[in-house]
């Protein structure tokens, strides 16, 4: 897996490449809860289980800054980017990054997935990049159950097990 930190240095390490970067803003949104309604049977209405969080929004504004405006590298910083942006695993999904940082440390968010292709705005002087990265929570959870399914007996089970105590 790919890391993708915001350094406290003024650099934004994506995949070991530091570009220099300082975070002009963010915005975080979503997370909220995910609740599933369930009908039970022989009961009216349904009754409402916590199914977990919903993936969190991350958006980040950066200013790229030219270091050294005699070998403007600002563009090679954007190409970066961009290729993090439209990276792919090698089973075709897409790359998962480690998400770093005092932002990610604060609101505990450990991996991210591009959204979009970083949007880009020249600062007026022509020194500096504004870029803008949408990154969304990523949180795989394999075989995901519900409190109810975990608490119900299997029914499936019970016949086999009436049967073979029988015998």
């Amino acid at each position: 897996m790919s890391t993708l930190t915001i350094r406290d240095d003024g650099y934004l390490d994506v995949g070991g490449a530091l570009l220099p970067a300082l975070v002009r803003g963010s915005n975080v949104t979503g997370g909220g809860a995910s609740i599933d309604a369930q009908k039970r049977q022989g009961a009216t209405g349904a009754s409402l289980v916590f199914d977990g969080w919903e993936d969190r929004q991350v958006r980040l504004e950066l200013l790229i800054q030219e270091t050294d405006p005699a070998a403007p590298q600002r563009y090679r910083h954007l190409e970066t980017l961009q290729a993090a942006a439209l990276a792919r695993r090698e089973d075709g999904g897409l790359q998962v990054w480690a998400f770093g940082g005092q932002l990610a440390r604060a609101l505990k968010l450990s991996n991210v997935i591009f959204v979009r292709q970083p949007g880009v705005d020249d600062d007026t002087d022509g020194d500096d990049l504004i870029v803008t990265l949408a990154l969304r929570e990523f949180d795989p959870e394999a075989d995901k159950i519900s409190p109810s399914e975990a608490a119900a007996p299997d029914v499936a089970a019970a016949p086999a097990a009436a049967a073979s105590g029988a015998a």
